[in-house]
């Protein structure tokens, strides 16, 4: 089993609900996970792949951040943070983008944690959004937000 099918396999349970809200299976995830990205990263443990990380583009200054990840994502956690902000978001940068968002079930306390600690802000509930009708919220990091706070 290759290490994307591995992750997979192993995800945990929120992040299946999650992928089920968005309306995709796990095939879906896989071929979503395997296609071209901006930017795409894997975090591992001894028990195996831990976390994915994969940015695309959605304009030529915009991008949409995804994440999946397994039981062992504490073991992880800090490594993705600082992988982010020490070496993604300059090379997006550089590229010319300016504005990364991210949605998430607004009871995915994790999630909402990591885009907090990596800069991220609450720009809006989306009250139904989900397949089943779960609550998300969008997050996003804006090069603006920063610039006028400097």
């Amino acid at each position: 089993m290759d290490p994307i099918q591995r992750l997979l396999s192993r995800l945990r349970q929120r992040d299946c609900e999650e992928l089920a809200e968005y309306g995709l299976t796990i095939a879906q995830a896989e071929q979503s996970m395997r296609s071209p990205h901006v930017d795409f990263c894997m975090w591992s443990t001894p028990a195996g792949p831990a976390a994915a990380m994969w940015f695309d583009a959605l304009t030529p200054r915009a991008l949409c951040v995804s994440l999946l990840a397994t039981d062992e994502w504490d073991q992880v956690a800090l490594s993705v943070i600082k992988y982010g902000v020490r070496f993604v978001r300059p090379k997006l940068l550089r590229l010319g983008y300016t504005r990364a968002e991210c949605r998430t079930m607004a009871h995915h306390e994790d999630a909402l944690r990591l885009l907090s600690r990596m800069g991220f802000v609450c720009e809006v509930k989306l009250r139904g959004y989900g397949a089943k009708g779960a609550d998300f919220y969008q997050y996003a990091w804006n090069i603006m937000d920063h610039q006028n706070a400097a």
